[in-house]
């Protein structure tokens, strides 16, 4: 199984079609990028990812919980990071999202 298949099944099922699905992959093909849109992909992003790209991952899980300190380390939310060449880069880790 693929991820346009996965996105398929996901779609044809009552009980998780509401799911936002996203489509990453390294490759760029014009017509699989839209076969996956015009079945049911919320977003096609194209990796490495970047930091811009995490971002928009954000509206489709739950928002973060508000900032904390938690001894010397501090949480923080994915838009109130600097935007810098590093962080371009390396990504923070998501926490919370599945990918098949």
């Amino acid at each position: 199984m693929n991820g346009h298949d996965l996105l398929v099944a996901i779609k044809e099922n009552s009980h998780s079609k509401s799911i936002p699905v996203v489509i990453m992959s390294s490759e760029y093909n014009a017509s699989r990028i839209s076969r996956c849109l015009t079945d049911g992909a919320q977003e096609f992003i194209q990796k490495p990812l970047k930091i811009k790209d995490v971002q928009r991952l954000r509206s489709y899980v739950n928002p973060a919980a508000p900032t904390t300190k938690t001894g010397a380390k501090i949480k923080v939310l994915i838009d109130q990071m600097p935007e810098s060449k590093e962080a371009e880069r390396r990504p923070p880790p998501l926490a919370g999202v599945a990918v098949a």
